[in-house]
C-alpha cells in the first residue's frame, strides 16, 4: 500500500515539474535586456538584446523572448566586432503568455540578440510620427533598456517622463527609457510623437545642448573685425561739403565752386547725413547676419552634450567603418574638457565623421572613411592626449 502511494506522488510530482520548469532551472538571467524599435513607415525591426553579468561563465543557456507571432530574422551572439562575424545560434522556441520564448546556448559572447519583424509599421498623421514599443519580460530582469530609433534631429513633440534623446550612428539617434527591477510578467511600454523640423542629415538631437568649448570669444572677435571692414566702406560714402567750400547763392542756396564758370548745387546737407546713417545701419546689419551664420554654423558642427555622451560631426556623411577607443581622464576632469582634448586631437585629420565620447562608459568612438583615415592613424593621434586607455576595436 505505501509502494502505491509514493509511485502516485512521484507521478504528481514529474507532472509538476514540466519540461519548461526544469529548463527554466538552469537557464542564466540577464543583467539587462535593451529592447529597440527600428520604427519605418515602410516596415519595422524589433531587436531585443541580452547581456549577462561580467561574471557569468560561459557556456551559458539564456532565454530571449518577443511578442508571439513575430516573425524571426536572426537570432545569435555579439561578439562586437563586425556585424557579419556575429555568429547565429540554435534554438528552440516555446509560447509563454503571448511571448516567443527562444532558448539558446551562449558560447562565445556574454551578450545575444534577437532581431524579429514588428507587427506594425510607423504611424504617421501627416504632422507627429507616433512610435510605440510594448514588451513582456518574461524572467526578473535588474534594467531594461527601451529605445526607438528616430532620424537625427527630430523634435520629440510628446515628452516621456525619464526618457531621453541619445545620439546613435548613420543619421539617426535613440529615444531611450530605462526600467529598473523588472519581474517575470511585467509589461514595459515606450510611446511618443516627433516631428520632422527639416533637414535632418547631419542635425543634432532635440535634446542635445552645446558641450562647454569656448566658442564666444573667437565669434565675438570674427564679428568685430567684419564689422569694422564693413563701417569703413559704409563711412567712404560722399560726406557733406565742407563749409570753405561752399558759398552762399543770391537766393540763399548752397553751391560750390568749381573750375569753369559753371555752379554745381550740392546736395542739402541734412539729406547726406541720413544717407550716411542709412550706410551705417546696413552695416550693422550685415554684421549681425553674418555674425548669426557664423554662430548657427558653429553650433551644428561643434561639440554637444547628450545625457552621458559628448558628440562632435567633423563633417557631413555617414561613416564607412567605427573605431571604440578607451579612454582613461584623470581622476575628476571634466567630461567636456575631456571630450575637447580628444576632438581637438583629432581635427586635423582627414576622413573622420563622427566622434562619440561616453563619459559613463568612459570610451570614444569615432566614425571614419576606411579610404582616408584608419584605426592606427587614430590611435597616434589620440595617443598625444595622454587619456588613450587600453582596447580599441575597428567596427
Amino acid at each position: 500500500m505505501h509502494r502505491h502511494v509514493r509511485v502516485i506522488l512521484l507521478s504528481l510530482a514529474l507532472l509538476v515539474l514540466s519540461p519548461a520548469s526544469i529548463a527554466s532551472a538552469s537557464v542564466t538571467g540577464w543583467q539587462r535586456v535593451d529592447v529597440t524599435l527600428n520604427a519605418e513607415q515602410t516596415g519595422s525591426l524589433l531587436m531585443v538584446s541580452g547581456t549577462l553579468a561580467d561574471s557569468a561563465r560561459l557556456p551559458a543557456k539564456v532565454e530571449l523572448s518577443v511578442p508571439a507571432g513575430s516573425k524571426l530574422e536572426w537570432i545569435g551572439e555579439i561578439l562586437g566586432g563586425p556585424a557579419s562575424e556575429d555568429p547565429q545560434v540554435e534554438t528552440t522556441k516555446r509560447t509563454v503568455n503571448g511571448s516567443d520564448v527562444y532558448a539558446f546556448t551562449l558560447a562565445k559572447s556574454r551578450k545575444a540578440q534577437v532581431e524579429v519583424t514588428a507587427a506594425s509599421s510607423l504611424p504617421f498623421d501627416g504632422s507627429l510620427y507616433t512610435p510605440s514599443v510594448t514588451w513582456r519580460s518574461t524572467e526578473a530582469v535588474p534594467e531594461v533598456r527601451m529605445s526607438v530609433r528616430v532620424p537625427e534631429g527630430a523634435s520629440v513633440a510628446t515628452a516621456v517622463a525619464g526618457a531621453v534623446m541619445q545620439p546613435s550612428d548613420h543619421g539617426y539617434a535613440l529615444y531611450v527609457k530605462s526600467f529598473k527591477d523588472v519581474k517575470a510578467g511585467d509589461v514595459v511600454e515606450l510611446a511618443f510623437a516627433y516631428r520632422l523640423t527639416g533637414a535632418t542629415t547631419g542635425a543634432t538631437p532635440a535634446s542635445g545642448q552645446a558641450a562647454s568649448g569656448g566658442i564666444t570669444g573667437p565669434l565675438i572677435a570674427v564679428v568685430v573685425v567684419l564689422g569694422a571692414i564693413v563701417l569703413v566702406f559704409a563711412s567712404r560714402g560722399k560726406r557733406p561739403a565742407a563749409a570753405e567750400d561752399e558759398r552762399p547763392a543770391q537766393d540763399g542756396t548752397a553751391v560750390a565752386r568749381t573750375e569753369g564758370d559753371g555752379v554745381d548745387e550740392l546736395p542739402n546737407p541734412a539729406a547726406e547725413r541720413a544717407r550716411f546713417k542709412r550706410r551705417v545701419a546696413t552695416g550693422v546689419v550685415i554684421v549681425l547676419v553674418i555674425g548669426a551664420g557664423l554662430l548657427i554654423g558653429r553650433m551644428n558642427t561643434g561639440a554637444k552634450t547628450t545625457g552621458d555622451t559628448i558628440s562632435e560631426t567633423f563633417s557631413a556623411g555617414e561613416p564607412c567603418a567605427t573605431a571604440t577607443f578607451t579612454i582613461s581622464p584623470q581622476p575628476g576632469a571634466n567630461p567636456g574638457a575631456t571630450a575637447e582634448s580628444l576632438f581637438s586631437a583629432l581635427r586635423p585629420l582627414t576622413g573622420l565623421n563622427t566622434g562619440t565620447y561616453d563619459f559613463k562608459t568612459s570610451t570614444l568612438v569615432v566614425g571614419y572613411c576606411e579610404s582616408q583615415s584608419s584605426e592606427p592613424t587614430l590611435r597616434q593621434a589620440l595617443e598625444k592626449t595622454g587619456l588613450l586607455g587600453q582596447g580599441a576595436a575597428a567596427q
